[in-house]
């Protein structure tokens, strides 16, 4: 099924989604894409719901660990 978003949808979606933006509240989120508060709060309801994953991290940083990205490249989705 293809869910289809609204532009209020994609705007909440983008800032939802942006580095370092957890536990962003409606209040904020309402002021940041002017939208009012109670639909903010009833698309995030529901985007949460159908759309959006929760997902936990380590801060590994606090245990002393350091973090690294690794990309590979792959080419018809063999290894090389």
């Amino acid at each position: 099924m293809r869910y289809n978003l609204s532009t209020v949808d994609k705007k909440l979606l983008k800032v939802l989604l942006s580095p370092s933006n957890g536990g962003l509240t409606s209040s904020y989120l309402s002021k940041k894409i002017d939208v009012p508060q109670t639909t903010i709060q009833r698309r995030r309801k529901r985007l949460e719901k159908e759309v959006l994953r929760t997902v936990y991290t380590l801060d590994l940083e606090k245990f002393g660990w350091r973090c690294a990205d690794l990309l590979i490249s792959t080419k018809d989705g063999l290894r090389p």
